[in-house]
């Protein structure tokens, strides 16, 4: 009998274990559940959204993000708009459409929000950043990458001057307008007589490790955009640095964005030099224009999307 109740007891123990086992590792498996479920949601939505491409070959999606804007082009026709607050994380939603406006080679669009209202920007892009200038003055800047990193793309040299620049009825077209992104109408125009070929630009005391320029030529303005016609533009560049490189650079005639790889570092005491080979000539002035200038500092950081380039 005392064999029995010893024979009981070890069973019911070991059962005992055995359940308890068993909800530890339902525990762990629901962490584990739960875990894979973030990675599962967040596949689901980026498939979804391949899957969507994929069922309209003319149809593609782009999001430029940045502090305080996250700009989504959902297709050709669509797109979304979200504002925040940095400090507190409010904000809205904006939706609507928009179409393709080319004026004198500078690209507006016309856009139509859901609630009525309809506003025309002027978008310079390319498949890492974007920049929109609206009829309020006002500018959206955004990168492909993530909404804390877009201070990777920036104007990074401490010193920036050139072999000349143009002052006309009072106004100074220096090199220190390339790094003002926030507004057209500002750029560097050289200030010698014809095309403005052999002319150079310094940039000192930048440090870029693995890096790129991303240029936008020509000159861009919202209220005039037929200057970007009437002056001449860059069609090629020499980039060089010192016992470093020296690289050609064929450009497009277009004011977005062009990105030119750099093939080395550039330490702080290095001069990067940016010298006008050949130009696009304005229909109307020579005088050549470079509208702005961002360095990257680290290329190949954010997904490059070609929805501009097609």
């Amino acid at each position: 009998m005392k064999c029995i109740y010893l024979l009981l007891t070890i069973l019911f123990l070991v059962f005992a274990c055995m359940k308890t086992d068993k909800r530890t590792n339902t525990v762990l498996d629901n962490n584990a559940k739960s875990e894979s479920f973030d990675k599962l949601t967040e596949y689901t939505i980026d498939k979804k959204a391949i899957d969507d491409k994929k069922n309209n070959d003319n149809e593609k999606s782009i999001k430029y993000i940045s502090w305080e804007n996250v700009l989504w082009f959902k297709n050709y026709e669509t797109f979304a708009l979200h504002t925040y607050d940095r400090m507190t994380g409010d904000g809205a939603e904006y939706s609507g459409t928009y179409t393709l406006e080319t004026t004198n080679n500078i690209t507006f669009l016309n856009v139509h929000f859901d609630g009525g209202k309809d506003e025309r920007w002027l978008i310079l892009a390319n498949g890492t950043l974007c920049d929109i200038y609206k009829s309020d003055g006002k500018h959206i800047h955004g990168v492909t990458g993530s909404v804390n990193r877009d201070d990777i793309i920036w104007f990074c040299p401490e010193m920036v001057s050139s072999s000349s620049y143009l002052v006309e009825n009072n106004i100074s077209y220096s090199p220190d307008n390339l790094e003002v992104h926030n507004k057209t109408d500002k750029p560097w125009v050289e200030g010698v007589k014809g095309y403005g070929i052999s002319e150079k630009i310094f940039f000192n005391k930048g440090s870029i490790h693995n890096g790129s320029m991303h240029i936008s030529i020509g000159y861009v303005s919202y209220d005039k955009p037929y200057l970007y016609e009437h002056n001449s533009r860059p069609k090629k560049i020499k980039l060089s640095v010192e016992n470093k490189f020296s690289i050609i650079a064929n450009l497009k005639d277009t004011p977005h964005y062009q990105e030119v790889k750099l093939p080395s570092n550039i330490d702080q005491n290095d001069v990067l030099v940016l010298e006008i080979l050949d130009v696009y000539k304005g229909i109307k002035y020579e005088d050549t224009c470079i509208n702005t200038i961002y360095f990257e500092w680290n290329s190949g950081f954010y997904e490059v999307n070609n929805y501009w380039e097609d």
